[in-house]
């Protein structure tokens, strides 16, 4: 899949309407690179406003061929700045699944650790 590497989460707004909130994002993904953070509002895909799609709506507007740009404009918290941004669609499934052995302390044996950063598609491939 190509996209920004962000994902999205639809919040009731006064209106009876909802707003479309970052809920995260990838860390080293083209969107978090641009100056896209948690807690930001997304307010319009390539001119188009958002309010009142689905997070499933916005988020096929992100995505499209591979290297291509798309521009978002985000409103930065809830009183932040509104900021438009240039951002170029990247492949972003990447390993949610991080794992790393300890030894232990006066032991022979180990202890491993495994840190799951999103529930994706990947997920049950890789955490196997």
């Amino acid at each position: 899949m190509t996209g920004i590497g962000l994902n999205l989460r639809e919040i009731p707004d006064e209106n009876g309407s909802f707003k479309l909130m970052v809920l995260g994002l990838l860390l080293d993904g083209p969107a978090y690179s641009a100056g896209v953070r948690q807690g930001d509002e997304l307010l319009s895909v390539n001119g188009i406003d958002v309010k009142g799609k689905s997070a499933f709506d916005a988020s096929s507007m992100l995505q499209g061929p591979k290297e291509t740009f798309v521009t978002i404009k985000v409103k930065h918290g809830d009183c932040g700045p509104v900021e438009s941004m240039k951002v170029q669609r990247q492949l972003v499934t990447r390993t949610p699944v991080f794992y790393r052995l300890e030894k232990r302390e006066n032991n022979d044996s180990s202890v491993g650790y495994i840190h799951i950063t999103e529930f994706n598609a990947v997920a049950k491939k890789d955490l196997r």
